[in-house]
């Protein structure tokens, strides 16, 4: 429980400070130059990405999983993440949440065409911290 809270405690902390981050850029640069930026470095991700080298092994250890194939493999962790989530108390949980998220996606889209209406670029970064608070 512990670890759980210090993970929530630092992604919420990293999203503010990173949209904050964000929307001073926006307010500063143009879009199409962060856009720009931004497909730069997802290639040079991708590349890293496509350039590591990772060894598969086995947890278990059983002399049987060494013939399992990928997709057996995640369709059997599928199923287990099916059956943890179709317990009622993580139901009762994710449900609600997934409204929220999906609400706060929805208003998020739309900053952009708000930051434009009622102002200039800087107006994007108080739309976003505003949701982040």
């Amino acid at each position: 429980m512990k670890n759980n809270s210090l993970f929530q405690l630092t992604y919420k902390g990293l999203n503010i400070i990173l949209d904050s981050f964000i929307g001073f850029l926006l307010s500063v640069i143009l879009i199409q130059n962060l856009m720009s930026l931004n497909i730069f470095i997802f290639l040079i991700a991708f590349i890293m990405f496509k350039l590591l080298k990772v060894n598969i092994a086995h947890q278990n250890g059983h002399p049987n999983d060494q013939y399992k194939t990928i997709s057996t493999e995640y369709m059997e962790d599928f199923k287990e993440g099916l059956r943890y989530v179709s317990n009622k108390k993580i139901l009762k949980l994710l449900l609600p949440l997934s409204l929220i998220n999906f609400s706060i996606s929805a208003v998020t889209v739309i900053y952009p065409k708000l930051a434009l209406a009622y102002g200039h670029d800087s107006k994007y970064m108080l739309c976003s911290f505003s949701l982040t608070v």
